[in-house]
Order: C-alpha cells, then structure tokens, then sequence
C-alpha cells in the first residue's frame, strides 16, 4: 500500500478537529510549529516516524488510521473525553 500524504493530512486534521483543537493547540502538544501541522493537513508531505508516533501519543489515534484510514478510529474520542474531563 503506498502512503497517500494528502489522506494522512485529512486524518490528522479529523482527529485534531475531533478534539476540538486549534492547529496551534494541538502543535503546541506535539511539539512543532504551528505551520509544520498546517502543511502535514494539506498534504504537503508526510510526517516522519518520529512525528507521527508523537501525534499518535497525544492523540491516541492509531497508525493505520492515520495512514490507512482503516483500524480504530475513536480510540482518540474516548482518549479526548478522558483527557478534557481532568480538565
């Protein structure tokens, strides 16, 4: 299967949105700038390993939905409700 960059951007756009995050938030978590998660949404390229498992681990998001669009995909709702709770 080859990694479609433009379809990974949409996912981490979805889970991002999905915990009503803004991109700036949600860099801020991940540890990058602002515009780099502006760029991985609209496809520009694809996040390196060690990018996407630190979006994973604050998302809680799974690697084969992210890349694949297949797998668990509200294992990052359920981690958000948790998380927004302790809040």
């Amino acid at each position: 299967m080859a990694l479609n960059p433009l379809l990974i951007g949409v996912r981490i756009a979805k889970v991002r949105e999905t915990l009503g995050e803004s991109r700036k938030t949600f860099a801020k978590r991940c540890d990058v700038d602002e515009r780099y998660i502006g760029q991985l949404e609209r496809g520009e390229f694809t996040p390196s390993i060690q990018r996407l498992d630190t979006i994973l681990s604050v998302t809680g998001a799974s690697a084969d939905y992210v890349l694949y669009g297949k797998g668990e995909k509200n294992n990052y709702q359920a981690r958000w409700t948790s998380w927004n709770t302790r809040r």
